[in-house]
């Protein structure tokens, strides 16, 4: 089953769980990506591949090799 994550898209690629966005943690936390401060992105976490897209795409595990 997928979940609803929250991501940032800078070079830290952090990411919270939706319980974690709902508790407070809506913005990027790390002092040294260049989105700090900025808000996290919805996306959906495939439990398969553990890829991240937008809600609402097709998304298909790649094979790796």
């Amino acid at each position: 089953m997928v979940s609803k994550v929250f991501v940032c898209t800078g070079s830290c690629g952090g990411m919270v769980s939706e319980s974690d966005f709902k508790k407070g943690k809506t913005t990027c936390g790390a002092d040294n990506c260049e989105r700090y401060g900025k808000p996290l992105i919805a996306r959906v976490l495939c439990p398969e591949c553990g890829d991240t897209y937008t809600e609402g795409t097709k998304h298909e595990c790649e094979d790796g090799d």
